[in-house]
């Protein structure tokens, strides 16, 4: 949405909770693939849209993967730190970190600007415990994972 000079983000209010709040626990995991599946297929379709039109959502996280209580519905939300890829203007500043540690993709963990693929990474860290069981980069200090995971291959 726009006013004069200035664009805002409007979110619809989603009643329900975000992907971990309604039993994506660890002690659940891992999922059927069609219940992961079913969580992932409307983020994934999110992404898509998002990127067709040069959006790039840079904190996408468990959190901010809502499922609507009433009908199950799945919502990606809170782009508030997103950026337009073809934009010269931007919230990031090149060696600022932004964003959920644990879903850092490489570029975004050396501070670096992000494209899409860094939306398609931390997805895959959202997706690689809910198939597996593990989290693919572990530590008791959130921004120690985020920023060693560029240089990790996950356990096997």
């Amino acid at each position: 949405m726009e006013s004069d000079e200035n664009a805002f983000l409007v979110m619809e209010f989603i009643e329900g909770s975000n992907l971990a709040g309604v039993g994506v626990t660890f002690h659940r995991l891992p999922l059927h693939w069609s219940e992961a599946a079913s969580y992932a297929q409307p983020v994934c379709a999110a992404l898509a849209y998002a990127h067709a039109e040069g959006v790039i959502h840079r904190d996408l996280s468990p959190a901010n993967i809502l499922i609507e209580r009433e009908t199950g519905r799945v919502v990606t939300t809170d782009f508030g730190l997103a950026r337009i890829a073809r934009s010269a203007d931007s919230l990031t500043t090149i060696g600022i970190l932004l964003g959920t540690p644990e879903y850092w993709s490489p570029e975004q963990a050396l501070g670096r600007d992000s494209e899409s693929a860094a939306d398609m990474y931390a997805l895959g860290c959202i997706l690689y415990p809910v198939s597996s069981g593990r989290r693919p980069f572990e530590g008791d200090d959130r921004l120690a994972i985020g920023l060693r995971a560029h240089t990790r291959i996950p356990r096997r």
